[in-house]
């Protein structure tokens, strides 16, 4: 069922479930503690470790009382001096709308087909409802760069600071 990786059997339905599990995946029983001896938890993270680990694996919690660095060099978060970040979110969503509007039109404009062959001597001719529906998209579109554009030009950009 789970192959090698599965060394835990459950004592209600012998089930199989991998060794880190809490539960049996099968019935859902939980295992007794006692069974893993050699096991304990993360205080942080509450996940499962063997007993002699110096670090849980998952949140990176030390747990021997000597980490391999001195504690005043571990690395503790980002400095204070770094710049703020100068991404600004509605002048991208502004910028993908244009690029998005301009692209809708030069397709519908210049790609959409709205002709239909015909079986008559193999004529085509141009389809009102086609020629509709590119119409409406082209005035759509438009309004969305339109907009998109209006915003970019008038809207109050952020101050930075220094």
């Amino acid at each position: 069922m789970l192959g090698d990786e599965a060394s835990r059997v459950c004592q209600k339905c012998q089930g199989k479930s991998l060794s880190n599990a809490v539960a049996c995946s099968v019935c859902g029983a939980p295992f007794s503690e006692s069974a893993n001896t050699d096991k304990e938890n993360c205080p942080k993270c509450g996940r499962r470790l063997i007993a002699s680990s110096d670090y849980c694996t998952f949140c990176g919690l030390w747990l021997s009382s000597d980490p391999p660095f001195p504690i005043d060099y571990a690395p503790v978060g980002l400095p204070d001096d770094l710049p703020q970040s100068t991404f600004d979110t509605p002048n991208a969503i502004a910028s993908t709308l244009l690029v998005c509007a301009i692209t809708a039109i030069i397709y519908f404009l210049f790609i959409f087909n709205v002709g239909v062959k015909t079986g008559i001597a193999g004529l085509t001719v141009a389809n009102l409802e086609l020629m509709n529906q590119r119409t409406t998209w082209v005035v759509a579109s438009g309004f969305v760069g339109l907009g998109s554009l209006l915003y970019l030009l008038l809207a109050k950009k952020p101050e930075r600071s220094s």
